[in-house]
């Protein structure tokens, strides 16, 4: 699966969604998104992954469909949720735009319409 293009993304949509946030896919030299229900091993590869890294904002991550946000919220360190390259998505507004994958995956740029997912490796 590793490389693999998985969902397309509106890209206007997808926009949208960062900039209510007062953030901008440009500010980023990556975004990951790490879904909180899918693959159980790779979620939490990315969930480590992001607990190494979150400090460096260069990455925005996005956590989506989250089933239980005390418990989620639980398993991270205290502080890092709030950092300013973090967004919860806790109404899966991503599933809407196209976003459908169980794995954590990476969002490029794919052409002027739309975002495209690939999978994402935390290494």
């Amino acid at each position: 699966k590793q490389g693999e293009y998985d969902d397309e993304i509106s890209k206007a949509k997808f926009e949208a969604f960062i900039n209510e946030r007062g953030l901008s896919y440009n500010d980023f030299k990556k975004v990951v998104v790490i879904p909180n229900v899918g693959c159980d091993g790779c979620i939490s590869s990315a969930q480590q992954g992001f607990i190494n890294n979150y400090k460096s904002l260069d990455t925005l991550y996005i956590f989506t469909a989250i089933a239980d946000l005390k418990l989620f919220k639980n398993a991270l360190p205290n502080g890092a949720l709030e950092s300013k390259n973090v967004i919860i998505d806790t109404n899966s507004i991503l599933s809407t735009m196209g976003f459908k994958s169980i794995y954590p995956s990476t969002i490029e740029v794919s052409n002027n319409e739309s975002y495209v997912t690939k999978s994402y490796n935390s290494n």
